[in-house]
């Protein structure tokens, strides 16, 4: 299917998942499970291309590109999850840590 063509270039260094579209980024929540398949297996042959496709580390890649896509469309639906945490992405599209504001806070007056 041609999804996959428009939702990231494939000859781009980096996937920023946070400059994703809101338009991309649900449509890609709204694949079929073979599709998002596909999708997310190109992502990882793209970014990842040493990892082994039969492999442990292989089959967490693909839950990580699913936990991202969907801790991203939280934190863009709900602007106190938005405010109240900090997240770093990984430039191959993936979510890489969520702080929480307020430890962060508590870290610096103590």
């Amino acid at each position: 299917m041609f999804y996959y063509l428009f939702l990231y270039k494939m000859n781009q260094d980096t996937f920023m998942l946070n400059d994703l579209s809101q338009v991309k980024l649900d449509l890609i929540l709204s694949l079929e499970e073979e599709e998002i398949t596909k999708y997310i297996n190109q992502l990882i042959n793209r970014f990842y291309p040493n990892i082994e496709k039969d492999s442990v580390s292989y089959k967490h890649l693909q839950n990580n590109y699913r936990n991202s896509f969907n801790m991203e469309k939280l934190l863009r639906h709900y602007d106190f999850i938005n405010n109240s945490f900090d997240v770093e992405y990984t430039p191959t599209g993936l979510v890489k840590s969520v702080t929480n504001n307020m430890y962060t806070f508590n870290n610096t007056i103590n």
